[in-house]
């Protein structure tokens, strides 16, 4: 392929991505909806008392936090495994799903343990129901 075609070839590709973009503006109004997020938290963060310490980790937990020579590495620990145990409390219907905060600074997948990600997810998914179903019903 000579140069000519190249240019012919990029001419053609943008003129459908023109027609494409033309093809799918949406109404304003439309896009509006759209972006609207849905998610809206009734707490912003995680109260003191559901903060873990040190004194509140189980044994295995504890072990592992032990070995942690990080200040920062530590406090994420603490606050994967609180936002764990929060998760734990909506599955459990000890908690309103309405109660969920959003994952909490420092949280990180590294210190979850092997159901902790069904647990997260269904304590979300309980969330995104009632979340859903509010933004349905406005």
């Amino acid at each position: 392929m000579h140069t000519g075609q190249r240019l012919s070839v990029i001419r053609t590709a943008g003129a459908c991505f023109a027609l494409a973009a033309a093809f799918f503006v949406m109404d304003p109004a439309a896009t509006a909806q759209v972006l609207t997020p849905i998610p809206v938290y009734d707490v912003n963060a995680m109260t003191p008392d559901e903060i873990v310490g040190r004194d509140q980790l189980t044994d295995e937990e504890r072990q592992y936090y032990d070995t942690l020579k990080d200040p920062v590495a530590a406090q994420a620990f603490l606050m994967t495994r609180s936002y764990v145990r929060v998760c734990q409390r909506i599955v459990d219907h000890t908690l309103p799903a309405t109660q969920l905060p959003p994952k909490p600074p420092g949280f990180s997948v590294a210190y979850l343990l092997p159901d902790d990600p069904h647990i997260i997810n269904d304590a979300e998914g309980e969330y995104l129901k009632i979340a859903l179903a509010r933004h349905i019903q406005q």
